[in-house]
């Protein structure tokens, strides 16, 4: 198998990895009734978000360089990112259910490196309805000019892949000791903490936040970069952003070396 994945090049490569995005939304748009209500059912938990905080502020003002214009830029740098990993890659939170299923048998059977294949392998609509609500918004409400608007696309992006690594490496833990709780656990706190500014934590929860679990990179850091543009807070996020990816992949690397097929057997 190595002989044939030497042989692809890195162009035939993507091509293969862009067919393949396209059949996963071609699957998933092929029931039009579950996708429209999936991306729906998104948009109204958006839109819920957004009336909740603008409720907070409309009462309590500013809170340590927040208020509700800002607040609205956040949802729309996480909605984008979270969006675009969840829609497009969300099979990295579910490493560890794929080797109970049997999928990752049949991915390694494919002369392909296995970890994009599985990651791109299913387009869930929900978070399509994410992916496209998040531009919107920050068009509509987050102030744009041509160069925050360029800021926000590269904090949203650079958002993204540090949620890719950080789910890729909880899952890949998940995959080796064959418990998706750990998958799931690490989700749902780097999703629930990046709905939230850091700045209004202490310091023990900033440092959770930016260290351990980096939600602050998701959403916070990409903001303060569309506000306050910084080349070495770019730096900063970008530089996360690219380690956060290679700890996924290693990690990834790792549970590999470990893994034992379950005896189950699925369609690649």
């Amino acid at each position: 198998m190595s002989a044939e994945l030497v042989a692809i090049r890195p162009r035939s490569l993507l091509r293969v990895y862009g067919r393949l995005l396209a059949n996963s939304w071609y699957e998933a748009y092929s029931n039009r009734a579950a996708f429209w209500t999936g991306a729906g059912a998104m948009t109204t938990n958006n839109v819920a978000w957004i009336i909740i905080w603008a409720f907070f502020f409309d009462e309590v003002g500013t809170v340590r360089g927040w208020d509700g214009d800002r607040i609205r830029l956040l949802l729309a740098v996480l909605a984008t990112a979270a969006g675009l990993v969840l829609g497009f890659f969300n099979n990295v939170r579910r490493l560890a259910e794929m080797a109970d299923t049997g999928e990752i048998d049949a991915a390694l059977a494919l002369p392909i490196p296995t970890l994009p294949y599985l990651a791109c392998r299913r387009v869930k609509p929900g978070g399509i309805g994410d992916f496209v609500f998040g531009p919107v918004l920050f068009l509509l409400a987050a102030n744009p000019t041509p160069v925050r608007t360029a800021t926000y696309v590269v904090g949203s992006l650079s958002g993204a892949a540090v949620l890719i690594g950080f789910l890729t490496a909880v899952g890949s833990v998940g995959l080796r000791y064959r418990n998706d709780v750990v998958s799931e656990q690490g989700f749902q706190a780097i999703l629930l903490f990046a709905f939230y500014p850091v700045d209004i934590f202490g310091p023990w929860a900033r440092f959770f936040m930016y260290i351990i679990v980096p939600a602050g990179f998701v959403s916070a850091v990409p903001v303060r970069l569309v506000d306050e543009f910084s080349p070495g807070l770019l730096a900063l996020q970008l530089g996360v952003a690219v380690a956060l990816m290679a700890v996924g992949v290693l990690t990834f690397n790792w549970a590999m070396r470990h893994y034992t097929s379950g005896a189950a057997w699925t369609q690649a």
